[in-house]
């Protein structure tokens, strides 16, 4: 089934971003393995307690910022249209909930029965949705899809013990392709604790840098709050919750270049996220002491916000009208493949862009 809107924001499971878990893989080495195919280094997020329960992710490679998001992108569409598969409910059921169970890789020491979130979806609309040009092919996605379906999530508490892949995914031989999510985050999805990442805010960032403290900023500054409940963080703080918790014990020079890294990354956000919002987006203030400032908005863009908080384009059905709407949209493909994609409109009002219109009611 077609969708009309853009993506506005996935619901993440807070553990799927624990330090360590997705790293900027920008000069990461491949390391050649035994079938003589250069590979990332290995992906080990050691157990950590949350909530009461201990949670650690494993993985036969490092994931990076694209895949995250990807993840995000699964996210938002099993929290859009998404349907529920638990494991009674697979007896007698179809072929492809029994398969994306099954390939889920479940293993579990008395672990509470949990569902995993499914859904019917394309390649296309997850490019689109996790900020990549869908006209550039699909080789990528299908490497990051399998890289996350052989990552692995771990849950352990007092008597019982869960491990799971991060995703499944089925492709058919007609095109059709299903993805589903481990029962950790479809809880968070559906109906658990969970942070809320604006994938139209991480889609404005180009960095792997920013996008991955963009959303760790997400999952620890409240809606309307700041950083460090006002009183900022220092730069060396951020680091490992980028790099991992190993991110400080590189040599000097290494170091020194990802603080570089970490500080032009807060310089993006605040350069591409303050204008949303009708002007009351992210704010970012790096001070001569060395201490990083960062003010979240008190909401999310709407799903019809544009880069200016304007009213998006829906539903283009003439060229002229097409193109009056990608004037004032922003330029890049990652906004002109929402008109592609969604089939988008520019009412009427909104053509002429003389003076900006009234920002509409949510």
């Amino acid at each position: 089934m077609s969708r009309s809107k853009p993506a506005v924001y996935a619901k993440m499971d807070p553990a799927h971003l624990f330090d360590g878990l997705f790293v900027p893989m920008n000069g990461v080495k491949r390391e050649m393995c035994s079938d003589g195919v250069l590979r990332r280094p290995r992906l080990l997020v050691g157990m950590r307690d949350f909530g009461g329960i201990q949670v650690g992710f494993q993985g036969f490679e490092q994931l990076g910022a694209g895949d995250q998001s990807l993840l995000l992108a699964i996210a938002y569409q099993l929290g859009t249209d998404g349907l529920l598969i638990s494991s009674s409910r697979t007896q007698g059921k179809g072929p492809t909930s029994m398969d994306l169970w099954d390939r889920m890789g479940l293993k579990s020491e008395n672990a509470p029965d949990k569902p995993i979130g499914a859904k019917k979806t394309t390649l296309h609309s997850l490019l689109i949705d996790a900020g990549y040009n869908p006209n550039k092919g699909t080789a990528k996605i299908k490497e990051s899809l399998n890289r996350l379906a052989n990552a692995q999530v771990r849950e352990k508490a007092a008597g019982w013990d869960r491990r799971s892949n991060l995703i499944s995914t089925v492709f058919k031989d007609s095109g059709e392709t299903y993805v589903a999510a481990n029962p950790r985050l479809t809880k968070a999805i559906f109906e658990g604790q969970h942070v809320k990442i604006s994938l139209f805010e991480r889609n404005q960032l180009t960095s792997e840098v920013s996008k991955i403290l963009h959303a760790w900023l997400c999952s620890n500054i409240r809606q309307g709050k700041s950083l460090g409940n006002g009183s900022g963080v220092k730069i060396d703080t951020l680091l490992p919750h980028v790099w991992g918790r190993n991110a400080l014990n590189d040599d000097r020079r290494r170091v020194s270049n990802k603080r570089a890294q970490l500080r032009d990354a807060l310089a993006e956000i605040d350069a591409e996220l303050k204008g949303l919002h009708m002007g009351y987006g992210w704010v970012v203030d790096q001070t001569s002491s060395g201490i990083v400032q960062v003010s979240r908005p008190k909401d999310l863009p709407m799903i019809e916000a544009g880069a200016a908080g304007y009213s998006a384009p829906s539903e283009v059905q003439s060229a002229q009208e097409a193109d009056a709407a990608r004037n004032w949209w922003d330029s890049g493909y990652r906004q002109e493949s929402y008109f592609r994609m969604y089939n988008v409109k520019m009412p009427a009002e909104y053509t002429i862009r003389k003076c900006p219109p009234k920002r509409p009611k949510a």
